[in-house]
């Protein structure tokens, strides 16, 4: 028999200086992730990896629902279901960053354009590895549509901060 419902524990919270999600840059910011001091031992040998997942719990969002418009640049207007998104607003406001990790600082993690506010419940974090999770052969229909209104300096700028991550 399926659970309706699950228990999450809190591992951490983000450390950010936007605290109002509307003024979030679509790319981040530089943050920290602050981890409970009972879960420093989860974090050795985190500091081996560029990059992590860090997955967290948007408590600011709304759960109601199930299409929103893209807030994405290029000017796209229709609406979609929030499962072919990645926006905030969606039955379970789970947050899955891949982000750069710059450094560690004990239960510290310093963290490279993570779109999360301040505050923000971490739930979990995970390393990226460049076997598994990297998948060459995915494509976006949406993105070639999007580059398409865009000017090309904004295109190029896009293209250059996706590469550089």
């Amino acid at each position: 028999m399926m659970k309706d419902k699950f228990e999450l524990k809190v591992i951490g919270k983000i450390v950010s200086p936007i605290i109002d999600t509307a003024k979030m840059p679509l790319q981040g910011v530089e943050a920290q992730a602050h981890i409970e001091a009972k879960f420093t031992d989860t974090l050795d040998g985190i500091d081996k990896h560029s990059h992590v997942f860090v997955l967290c719990w948007m408590d600011q969002a709304r759960r109601d629902r199930l299409k929103v418009i893209p807030r994405r640049h290029g000017g796209e207007n229709q609406a979609k279901g929030v499962f072919a998104l990645r926006s905030p607003a969606r039955p379970n406001p789970i947050s899955l960053n891949t982000t750069r990790l710059l450094k560690r600082e004990e239960n510290i993690l310093y963290l490279e354009n993570i779109d999360m506010v301040d505050g923000t419940p971490i739930i979990d974090i995970k390393p990226y590895s460049t076997g598994w999770d990297c998948i060459f052969s995915a494509h976006n229909n949406s993105t070639y549509n999007t580059y398409s209104k865009m000017p090309a300096a904004d295109v190029l700028a896009d293209m250059l901060r996706q590469a550089g991550n």
